[in-house]
């Protein structure tokens, strides 16, 4: 569940800790937070297209962001996960 004192939504867009997503960035974001396995074909399709949809053309932010000990992202919740992949597109969106 999220905090709705740091959420606001419209038609277009979600805003989260100041951030603003369009839908289908958040979909994609929230679709990567279910998978268990950061190693997965799923996980990377997952975050591929979060990547396409931002316009993101290099693996590199994603790849020093998300290469840490699997376990930690097994044990995670989605709602965990969900806040390290926020913080990996707040990042990327330094670089783009």
């Amino acid at each position: 569940m999220r905090d709705t004192n740091s959420e606001t939504q419209n038609n277009s867009q979600t805003t989260l800790m100041g951030e603003t997503y369009s839908p289908a960035v958040e979909a994609a974001i929230e679709k990567a937070s279910h998978i268990d396995d950061k190693t997965s074909d799923a996980f990377n399709e997952a975050l591929f297209q979060v990547q396409q949809l931002m316009g993101v053309d290099d693996g590199g932010v994603a790849s020093v962001m998300f290469s840490g000990p699997d376990e930690d992202w097994r044990e995670a919740t989605p709602a965990q996960r969900l806040v390290e992949l926020h913080a990996y597109i707040a990042a990327e969106k330094d670089y783009l």
